[in-house]
């Protein structure tokens, strides 16, 4: 059964209305998938860890995790400064593409993403699900969460390697033009991508990078802090 909520009622339930009434008031909205929806930060650093530390590596701890990630991967993974003579990109990526396979059954959505989806799809706002991940990836991710319907279109990557979202975010860009649009993720990458397409950035915390890294970026617009639950012009 799908949940139908009026805007004050999941407005109320996340305890932030303004950053829910902003949403509201856009034609589309181009929602990024991990940790901006999908609570999955801890998994990712636990898969690396372990890997880093089977390879003879120092461990990676979330604090590290959170200042070096990035989109592409391959960048994040140089920071890793692994000896590629030995673990290979390809390597590491596989690894990390099969454990988290394993592991995903048990993740969840961050609290109060449902009602937000659900809410503004009642209030008929276009919502495009706009992933590095792989097109198949959140085909699965989607029905696994009992999200069928919500989104008009899935954009996911045709490959695992997590390249850049930039082509397909011009075509989705050039779909909806001149429509007042929105891109929200919690990576600096999202943000870029927004600002080189035309529309408006939101970046939330809690996901994959830090709040340091995102405070002032000229590429943001908004901040939502989902841990001070606060929605605030970035300037």
């Amino acid at each position: 059964m799908t949940l139908v909520l009026d805007c004050d009622d999941f407005a109320a339930m996340l305890k932030n209305t303004d950053f829910l009434n902003y949403l509201s008031d856009q034609e589309y909205l181009l929602w990024d998938w991990n940790g901006t929806l999908l609570n999955d930060t801890d998994l990712c650093v636990e898969i690396i860890d372990k890997a880093l530390l089977e390879r003879g590596y120092s461990g990676l701890s979330k604090e590290r995790y959170l200042e070096i990630f990035t989109i592409p991967v391959y960048d994040y993974y140089e920071k890793l400064e692994l000896n590629q003579e030995v673990h290979t990109f390809e390597e590491i990526a596989n690894n990390f593409i099969s454990k988290y396979k394993a592991g995903r059954h048990s993740l969840n959505l961050y609290e109060g993403a449902r009602e937000i989806l659900e809410g503004l799809k009642s209030k008929q706002v276009k919502q495009i699900l706009f992933s590095a991940a792989h097109i198949e990836e959140l085909e699965f991710q989607v029905t696994n969460h009992a999200l069928e319907g919500v989104f008009h279109e899935l954009s996911g990557a045709s490959d695992y390697q997590a390249g850049s979202k930039l082509e397909r975010g011009i075509k989705l860009s050039d779909q909806n033009k001149n429509k007042p649009g929105v891109i929200i993720g919690d990576t600096i990458h999202d943000m870029e991508i927004g600002k080189e397409i035309g529309i408006e950035t939101i970046w939330v915390s809690e996901g994959h990078q830090s709040v340091q890294r995102a405070m002032g970026h000229k590429s943001i617009d908004y901040i939502f802090d989902r841990k001070e639950n606060s929605f605030f012009k970035n300037n």
